[in-house]
Order: structure tokens, then C-alpha cells, then sequence
């Protein structure tokens, strides 16, 4: 249900988060090329809002709570509950977000997992939800997570189960076009459908490295190209 998970990311109070975590270094991402020319910049930018999350939960049918304090759907009785795996130095991230659900009744529960076990389950798509972080290409390559004939295939990159007839017919023009504005408009319309169909909570992010090394040799005065 779109509602529950856009309901989610109204709950997942990022700017809090960077303010007391992370030294306000990182930026809000509202997009999956968030920062550069390809992002829609229409794309809504899920503030933290419990108000507008409670609406949409209740329009999903989660109108009370259990004795638990778990929102509960009145047509099935079932409690809003999902199991997130990660690994153990990734809790300090994912321990804050279970509490800010936890308040709105929501039961994110954490396993405990090593990464060859989780990634296994993702390729699998044996799971509810969970948390990776990617880096971006040069010039964006959107097919291999969004092609609608991977949607339901095993170990590729659409893990999400993304399927959109509009989005393939861009992926096609996308592979032809030469023209650098075609292609930077084609990409912020895919931007666009899929941030409306919203199959990531977008976290935080930065447009930058951080690196360090030893100056015992000496180099040069570019070490690292921008990208």
C-alpha cells in the first residue's frame, strides 16, 4: 500500500537524525540523482510530518491501536509490524528510526545478520524492507534497476520489484539518445514516476569524499579526479 509507505517516510525525521548524529554534514535526498542535473526537482520532499502520516495510515485502515500499542488494521486485525536485517554496526543508524516509529505505533523489528546472509535474501527477494547505500555513476544507467522484465527475476538490481510501461519506453529512447539535454530530461521524468511510486524511503547524502593519505612520497596536486 503506497499510503503505508509514504506514511513511513513522513515519520522518518532525517533532519533530526543529521542535526544530532551526524553534524547537519549531510543533505536531504529527495531523489535518486539528488544534487545534479538529473534530479526532478518536483519530487515531493517528505518532510517529517506525523500529522500527514496519520491521515494516510488511517486511509490505509490502521484507525487503532492493540493493547500493545501497535496500530492495528480494522479489516484484518493485523498489527503494522515488519522485520528490517542488518548488521551490527548499522544499528546506530536503523535503532533511531525504530524508535520514531515505535511512537506512532508502528513495530519495526531488527534481526541481527552478516551481509552475505542479507544480501542473500535481498537477491532472493526474501524480505520486507531494507537499508543499503549506493553511490552514483557519471551519467545515470537506470535500466538495470528499473526494467520491468527483472521485476520479478531473482539477483539482479531491481530489488524493489519496479514496474512502470512509461519508464521502459524512456529506458529505450534513453539507450539512443546522444543529445545531452534529451537525456537529462528523460531521466528526471523516470526520477519523477518513481518517486511518486516511492519504493525508497530517500535518507541522507553528500556530493563529496572524504579522503586522507600520508603525503610520505609526494604527489601530485590532483590525487582524485571530482568523480
Amino acid at each position: 500500500d503506497k499510503r503505508v509507505r509514504y506514511a513511513f517516510c513522513y515519520l522518518y525525521d532525517r533532519e533530526k537524525m543529521n542535526r544530532e548524529m551526524y553534524y547537519n554534514e549531510y543533505s536531504m535526498m529527495n531523489s535518486l540523482y539528488s544534487g545534479t542535473v538529473y534530479e526532478n526537482l518536483n519530487n515531493n520532499s517528505f518532510k517529517y510530518n506525523p500529522q500527514k502520516a496519520n491521515e494516510l495510515l488511517k486511509e490505509a485502515g490502521y484507525t487503532s491501536r492493540n493493547s500493545d500499542g501497535w496500530l492495528v488494521q480494522e479489516e484484518t486485525n493485523r498489527v503494522l509490524s515488519f522485520e528490517i536485517a542488518i548488521q551490527k554496526t548499522s544499528a546506530y543508524m536503523v535503532t533511531p528510526v525504530q524508535q520514531m516509529l515505535k511512537e506512532y505505533g508502528i513495530d519495526l523489528q531488527i534481526k541481527f545478520m552478516d551481509f552475505n546472509s542479507i544480501i542473500k535474501n535481498v537477491n532472493e527477494r526474501n524480505f520486507k524492507i531494507t537499508s543499503f547505500g549506493y553511490s552514483g555513476l557519471v551519467f545515470p544507467n537506470p535500466e538495470t534497476s528499473m526494467q520491468s522484465s527483472l521485476a520479478d527475476k531473482n539477483n539482479n538490481n531491481n530489488i524493489w520489484g519496479f514496474k512502470s510501461e512509461r519508464v521502459d519506453e524512456l529506458l529505450k529512447e534513453y539507450d539512443v539518445a546522444f543529445d545531452l539535454s534529451r537525456r537529462i530530461e528523460i531521466i528526471q521524468e523516470i526520477d519523477g514516476i518513481w518517486a511518486e511510486v516511492h519504493p525508497t524511503a530517500y535518507g541522507l547524502g553528500e556530493n563529496n569524499r572524504k579522503t586522507m593519505w600520508w603525503n610520505k612520497f609526494g604527489y601530485p596536486d590532483w590525487v582524485h579526479s571530482r568523480y
